[in-house]
């Protein structure tokens, strides 16, 4: 028996380590889409065993030397291809946004400390490829703090709790201006998705949703509490145009960071979450 499996992304050694079965996880895609992306992989069993591999780029396929740990690598699992959806912005309002005022019955954690969360928006499952969501994602995160990765309790949908509070508290970073009381609403963009047979540039998207593209090593998170891999749920593009909308403090002089919402100074911001748990983990990678 002669299967292929397709993946975006190569930055892995398939050696049945941890890593390699959460790349499989996550970042099986369909053939097509493996072919147009820049950075596609497929992997050949025969038996159920590794036998071959193939970078792909745009149609092209270029044989790879296995490296030694991978030569007759088991295959696990039986990877599922995720659809790929992009995330556009949508002049008819629908049920998913980014920005806005932050919705009074949601609560943004809040420390004594640090740069302040803000809200920036609302996932809904009402939205095409978010529907497997257990509930609708009020997305917060501290922009302007410092955390690697960041875990969010949302066992109370409208009250998430930071999980690893003691690391983002012992982060030696203060921003200049964000600090742990600063109020920053931003304008509200209403968003779509679109199902996709290719992952096209980011600069034409807001983002997208179904398997994430890597900017530096994948850092797919493991749940916490569970010890699960996490379900990918989008990665928004470091070039988002939704500006500031009003602060409690005065802007001029925070820069060109502040104008706009901006995940770190120009990354990309990556959201997973664990259904069963309800944990939420936010990333943010640049390049």
């Amino acid at each position: 028996m002669r299967k292929s499996v397709f993946l975006v992304g190569s930055e892995v050694v398939f050696n049945g380590d941890d890593q390699s079965l959460r790349f499989l996880e996550t970042q099986t895609v369909e053939e097509n889409v493996a072919l147009e992306n820049v950075n596609g992989l497929e992997l050949v069993f025969e038996q159920n065993k590794l036998v071959k591999k193939y970078q792909l780029m745009y149609g092209e396929r270029y044989e790879l030397e296995l490296e030694e740990e991978e030569i007759e690598f088991e295959l696990p699992i039986d990877p599922i291809a995720h659809p790929v959806f992009l995330i556009k912005e949508s002049i008819p309002k629908t049920d998913s946004y980014l920005g806005g005022e932050t919705p009074s019955q949601f609560n943004l954690p809040k420390f004594d400390s640090k740069p302040s969360f803000q809200f920036l928006g609302i996932l809904s499952n009402k939205t095409e490829g978010f529907e497997w969501l257990p509930f609708d994602i009020h997305l917060t995160a501290p922009l302007f703090g410092h955390f690697d990765p960041l875990y969010l309790d949302y066992s109370d949908p409208l009250s998430p709790k930071v999980i690893n509070e003691e690391h983002y508290l012992s982060s030696d970073y203060e921003d200049e201006f964000v600090k742990h009381d600063s109020d920053l609403v931003y304008e509200k963009a209403f968003i779509t998705t679109q199902p996709s047979d290719e992952i096209p540039e980011f600069e034409e998207n807001i983002g997208i949703a179904g398997v994430p593209v890597w900017i530096q090593n994948p850092a797919i998170p493991v749940c916490p509490i569970s010890g699960r891999t996490m379900k990918f749920v989008c990665q928004l593009n470091y070039g988002l145009d939704i500006p500031l909308k009003s602060s409690s403090f005065s802007t001029e002089s925070g820069g060109a960071y502040i104008e706009k919402m901006n995940f770190g100074i120009d990354g990309d911001l990556y959201l997973f979450i664990e259904p069963e748990t309800k944990v939420v983990c936010v990333i943010i990678q640049h390049s």
